[in-house]
């Protein structure tokens, strides 16, 4: 991109600082997130025991995304409260319960913290469990 390019859409470089799109994956982290769409949406899996496509979730903290490292699977209704096919959201919310979009506090309180499905899919993925250091954003594996 040239600097003609860059000048004119500097939105795009903020929102790329911003959240954190700047930094690209490791290889790991591509492997991670290849594995974890696989694995399909935890609050699926875990509460219906069934097997449901989903969609990558960054965790965040103070409106800040934690990187690639702390990412956990959603399908499209938990995450983004989108429906499948012709069923209403409301009938979605009674058979499947809230999704983060509409309400993080509702989610969490039905399905566990971010943190506790992330915990749930390390376990999943078998990989070991990390402390979560939000202030240096830095994952460090755990004693």
């Amino acid at each position: 991109m040239n600097n003609f390019q860059i000048a004119a859409l500097p939105h795009l470089e903020a929102c790329a600082i911003i959240n954190d799109m700047a930094k690209a994956p490791t290889a790991a982290e591509k492997d991670r997130m290849d594995r974890l769409s696989r694995s399909g949406c935890v609050v699926c899996r875990i509460s219906h025991g069934s097997y449901v496509d989903g969609e990558i979730q960054h965790l965040t903290a103070g409106g800040r995304r934690l990187g690639h490292r702390y990412t956990i699977c959603l399908c499209a209704w938990h995450h983004r409260s989108v429906p499948a096919g012709s069923v209403s959201p409301a009938e979605m919310r009674r058979i499947y319960g809230p999704s983060f979009a509409e309400s993080r506090k509702e989610f969490e309180a039905s399905f566990g913290s971010e943190e506790h499905l992330l915990d749930e899919t390390d376990k999943w993925l078998g990989v070991p469990k990390v402390k979560r250091d939000v202030v240096d954003n830095d994952p460090k594996a755990a004693d």
